[in-house]
């Protein structure tokens, strides 16, 4: 003799409803909006806003360090970019780019 000691309402071990035991599934989306691609800035705000870095003017024979890389000296100046032989190779550099420092 087995004895279910459940109630029919809760068989399968989840008190969701109708629609747990149907195998259908619901939509998770709810109201959300998409995130921002870019965090705005409030005036009210106790956080100062990062200042944005002057675009320094690189030049061919310039020296510059690179995060990465390490030391390394302007062989071309495009106009998005630079080309810096590290010695090891020659590597292209979109611009601006925070890792490069100019010495």
């Amino acid at each position: 003799m087995v004895t279910n000691f459940a109630p029919p309402e809760h068989e399968g071990g989840t008190r969701r409803g109708a629609l747990a035991h149907s195998g259908l599934k619901e939509a998770d989306t709810g109201d959300m909006s998409p995130a921002p691609t870019q965090r705005r800035y409030l005036p009210s705000s106790p956080f100062q806003a990062q200042p944005t870095p002057a675009a320094h003017e690189f030049a061919v024979n310039d020296r510059i360090t690179h995060d990465r890389h390490g030391l390394g000296k302007v062989v071309r100046v495009g106009d998005h970019g630079i080309d810096v032989d590290f010695g090891f190779a020659v590597i292209a550099i979109s611009l601006p780019n925070a890792k490069v420092t100019p010495l």
